[in-house]
């Protein structure tokens, strides 16, 4: 709750100070850009690693023998 009251806050000092309600927008989803896009990047190198451990442990060590690609697609990744 206390960040809720605290965004409101900041948000209409912004306004008082001159913002319009387009900038307002504008700079919501900048910031929410800015905290999505590295956490997608970090976690599709995350997922490299945990990938290759539950495809290890689940073939036992035949991974090859199936012709399964350890790394995740093209389409995956888009």
């Amino acid at each position: 709750m206390n960040i809720v009251e605290q965004k409101t806050h900041e948000s209409g000092i912004m306004r008082m100070m001159g913002l319009s309600k387009k900038g307002y927008v504008a700079s919501v989803l900048l910031q929410a850009v800015s905290f999505v896009i590295p956490s997608i990047i970090i976690g599709y190198i995350v997922s490299i690693p945990l990938l290759h451990l539950a495809y290890s442990w689940l073939m036992k060590g035949k991974a090859e023998e199936y012709n399964i690609e350890l790394l995740p697609s093209k389409g995956a990744t888009l």
